[in-house]
């Protein structure tokens, strides 16, 4: 297995974690994800990992892995121990319920931030992306036109 990665990600820094956990070396590949406008732009990675992220896992007849909760999940059916996930299958989607509202939540704050053009992505469970089109981002009110919002989480 090989594992492309980076040291400042979380979610690659998650990958790495759960394969020490769970006993299994792989030769480890990095991605500097800023030097020279991002190393995951280029076309030998995005050949890898058309989503141009950190972590990918290349397994050993050559299938690959995106997208931490999929790494996660699959160290976790290969090797059974310890244990990452739930047995019990309402405990295990009581999980990915919650892994997917915290992610989804996410991505909105961070959509909230930006200005311009957007990006709505579907994303199915594995993690690609199903659908992917371009609307623009309604102006930033100031703060003026906030004074009389409220918020409710």
């Amino acid at each position: 297995m090989k594992l492309y990665t980076y040291f400042r990600s979380s979610a690659a820094y998650r990958a790495r974690i759960a394969l020490n956990l769970k006993g299994i070396t792989t030769e480890q590949v990095s991605i500097h994800l800023t030097k020279d406008g991002g190393k995951q732009h280029s076309p030998e990675y995005r050949a890898i990992n058309p989503q141009r992220r950190v972590p990918s896992l290349v397994l050993d007849d050559g299938t690959i892995l995106m997208q931490s909760p999929a790494i996660l999940e699959y160290l976790d059916e290969i090797h059974p121990n310890p244990p990452f996930l739930p047995k019990s299958p309402l405990l295990f989607e009581t999980l990915r319920t919650a892994h997917t509202v915290l992610a989804y939540l996410f991505f909105v704050t961070f959509l909230a931030h930006l200005g311009g053009v957007l990006f709505h992505a579907v994303v199915l469970r594995d993690g690609i992306i199903a659908r992917m089109a371009p609307f623009r981002a309604k102006p930033r009110p100031t703060s003026s036109e906030t004074a009389n919002v409220t918020t409710v989480v």
